[in-house]
């Protein structure tokens, strides 16, 4: 720096210092550079990467322990098998005859291991996906230990498990806070991961890990974050139908918007079906017709992931003048935030009804394979519909189209 420039930058700092008028406006009064959030790092606890303190155990319904060691091991009704052939690569966990199973990493000595993490920004994270779909009361979850056979905390993997059955491997990322609130201490650790399930469960586990700096990852799961399944209407239906929206109004998502960014629309009723129509509608505005729960209660659709759509009939009375003629359907989550966006065809039902089916799986799983598991499991907008915006063109104005008939189903 050039002793005028330095003399300027002293006045401009002095100038501040009193307090004059000028300040904010001075360009040698440079704000400082922020400073950037600290990098990730992964302890692995099992993984090909690297070496850890602890050794993987499973345990059968009876409590009775059998070291993972090699390419497979048994124990009772829970065996696995290692289906990369590398060194702590991924197993297959298999657990049977209706009874429970523990698959857990422990000291091998019974010796305390300091972590030496902050449990308060660090999450528990590995690759897992259901190869059978669990039962809808089935209870998976992961626990932790510093204490020989003293669970502390207690997180649900249910519906991520039931989301992933016939899907790609998924990262579950738990927040170490779930343990360490309940008290887990990560300096005197026996058991940082044990995963349970109570029931029948055949998945692929590997690269357990803890990774600080982690907790504002996506898709890191709440602490409490149990939730009911959504349920067929009848159970012995093989559709596994569960009615959204009907008219007469039925269903469990009958508290009806029709939203706009500027100007209005207008619902008119049919006998079986709700229409909407758009009459005042400015060039480059926004808005549709939403389907939420009346008690803004949350809905697990993890159950209708692997096979389910959302299905309803569809009618465009008029498409108007809009550039694309396609509609953009959503489920949304006040909590989490909205699905994927799912594109009908263009001049979809231009000339008359339609049933329209959504695959779930594309509402919830995005472009790399991984799943949107929190709104998954907290939806209360069970349909958003809207004409596709096109900024700064006319989308809305003169557009009817009618929907009717709403349910969750699997074909």
């Amino acid at each position: 720096m050039t002793s005028n420039v330095f003399n300027k930058k002293l006045l401009a700092t002095l100038i501040c210092t009193a307090g004059l008028a000028g300040c904010l406006d001075d360009p040698y009064n440079e704000p400082d550079t922020p400073t950037p959030p600290p990098a990730s790092q992964e302890i692995p606890l099992y993984s090909p990467n690297g070496d850890s303190a602890f050794t993987l155990v499973i345990k059968d319904s009876n409590g009775v322990e059998a070291i993972v060691d090699g390419n497979s091991v048994s124990q009772g009704n829970i065996s696995v098998t290692n289906v990369s052939g590398e060194a702590n690569g991924t197993l297959n966990v298999t657990i049977t005859d209706n009874k429970s199973g523990r698959i857990a990493l422990t000291s091998s000595d019974s010796s305390h291991i300091n972590l030496n993490v902050d449990p308060a920004t660090s999450t528990l994270q590995f690759s897992t996906r259901a190869m059978s779909l669990p039962t809808n009361d089935q209870e998976i979850y992961v626990t932790s230990q510093k204490e020989n056979n003293a669970d502390i905390g207690k997180v649900s993997l249910t519906s991520s498990y039931t989301a992933s059955y016939n899907g790609a491997p998924q990262t579950i990322k738990i927040p170490l806070t779930c343990f360490s609130d309940a008290g887990m201490d990560y300096t005197n650790a026996i058991s940082p991961f044990s995963l349970v399930s109570d029931n029948n469960l055949n998945f692929d586990l590997g690269n357990i890990r803890i990774v600080t700096n982690s907790i504002t990852q996506p898709d890191v799961l709440e602490c409490d974050n149990t939730s009911a399944l959504l349920q067929a209407d009848d159970p012995s239906d093989t559709f596994k139908a569960s009615k959204v929206f009907a008219v007469p109004v039925t269903g469990w998502a009958t508290a009806i918007t029709n939203w706009m960014t500027v100007g209005n629309s207008t619902l008119h009723w049919g006998h079986d079906h709700i229409r909407i129509e758009y009459t005042n509608a400015p060039a480059g505005e926004n808005g549709g017709l939403v389907l939420a729960t009346q008690d803004q209660s949350f809905k697990d659709m993890s159950a209708y992931v692997d096979s389910g759509v959302l299905q309803f009939m569809f009618y465009v009375d008029n498409y108007a003048n809009h550039p694309t003629k396609r509609f953009q359907v959503q489920m949304e989550s006040s909590t989490h935030g909205n699905s994927e966006p799912y594109f009908l065809p263009a001049g979809t039902a231009e000339k008359g009804w339609q049933q329209i089916q959504v695959p779930l799986k594309d509402l919830f799983t995005r472009k790399d394979g991984s799943i949107n598991i929190n709104s998954l499991r907290n939806i209360d907008k069970a349909v958003s519909i809207l004409p596709e915006w096109v900024e700064g063109e006319q989308t809305l104005q003169g557009i009817d189209f009618s929907i009717g008939n709403v349910q969750i189903v699997v074909p």
